[in-house]
């Protein structure tokens, strides 16, 4: 419905993300968003004291190797996922919102200075930006260009944040 009604999207996708997805922030994220802080200290037990052994033509390596990283299959990997996703939309939402809010001021300062002349420039995202979420897929459309490249940069300061990294395009 959203590509029907606006004309420009974008979208991202994570690489690696649940290996890349840092055991300890997702607990934390666990917390904030209210889950069983006793759930949260098992989860955190499990996912940060967790060793792998690589096994090779049928030999298996004598040392363990400690991993740093939801283990893939993990019941709970979902779920932590998604709630980090919510995280992510929320803060970029904010952002987004904040710019637009900001922009709004100038364009009204510079008009006063200039008077009723003064040209208008492109608005960021706010309720013109309609995302999208399933799993660490993240997909939006905006009426413009302007508006559609703006949650790129705001994503990736997330995602620097989480410690995540983007597929490249």
């Amino acid at each position: 419905e959203a590509y029907a009604e606006q004309q420009k999207g974008g979208t991202l996708d994570y690489s690696q993300c649940y290996d890349m997805l840092c055991p300890e922030l997702a607990v934390h994220i666990l917390e904030c968003a209210g889950y069983d802080a006793k759930v949260a200290k098992v989860l955190s037990f499990v996912w940060t004291h967790q060793r792998r052994w690589l096994e090779w033509d049928g030999e298996i390596a004598e040392v363990p190797l400690s991993a740093d990283a939801l283990p893939q299959g993990d019941p709970y990997g979902p779920l932590v996922l998604n709630t980090t996703m919510w995280a992510g939309y929320t803060i970029v939402t904010a952002k987004l919102k904040e710019n637009h809010e900001r922009v709004v001021r100038e364009d009204r300062r510079k008009k006063a200075e200039k008077g009723s002349r003064a040209r208008r420039r492109a608005l960021p995202i706010r309720k013109a930006a309609k995302h999208e979420i399933y799993m660490d897929d993240r997909s939006w459309t905006a009426p413009d260009a302007a508006n559609a490249v703006a949650p790129v940069k705001v994503w990736s300061e997330f995602s620097e944040t989480a410690m995540l990294k983007e597929k490249p395009n």
